[in-house]
């Protein structure tokens, strides 16, 4: 489970980023280290067995989801069957978060909307998984789209050496 690997990845990352969706079981893990060029600031043992360890659940997590469909084709299905006028060629235009926007614009005090709107969007984040090599506020930032309840949560957890998991 994520809270057994909790510990596990605070001691293995420098950044860590968890998004729940509500109505689902689902939470979205985003982490990064600085690169092995990066002199002096990690060990790059370390470095790679982290980006073995999160690549080995990326394959997992792929292997499950016994599919090869596209990260956002959920939905813009889901889009479509709402808002018939609209044509596949359009909805294939948009993007995860103005698709998203879209969906939760038609009715978003809807529950049974929303539930369907984040499981759609957990689909899209499991097949979205991967790796990524990149400046950490390009890696930890992301569009999110439209108007969102957001709470961010940001605190240090001490030197490597000294964290306790507590």
């Amino acid at each position: 489970t994520l809270q057994a690997k909790h510990y596990e990845l605070l001691s293995q990352f420098r950044h860590v980023r968890y998004m729940w969706l509500p109505y689902t079981d689902k939470t979205v893990v985003v982490v990064s280290n600085p690169t092995a060029e990066e002199k002096g600031r990690m060990d790059k043992r370390d470095i790679g067995r982290a980006e073995k360890e999160m690549l080995a659940l990326v394959n997992k997590s792929r292997a499950n989801s016994l599919t090869t469909k596209s990260p956002t084709e959920d939905l813009m299905n889901l889009l479509l069957s709402l808002r018939p006028e609209l044509s596949k060629a359009e909805a294939q235009k948009l993007s995860f978060t103005q698709l998203r926007d879209q969906l939760l614009a038609i009715d978003p005090l809807n529950v049974t909307l929303v539930k369907k709107i984040n499981n759609a969007e957990a689909l899209f984040w499991e097949r979205s998984a991967g790796f990524n090599t990149d400046d950490s506020t390009k890696i930890l930032g992301f569009d999110c789209g439209g108007e969102q309840w957001v709470l961010e949560v940001c605190f240090p957890i001490g030197p490597l050496a000294e964290r306790s998991g507590k």
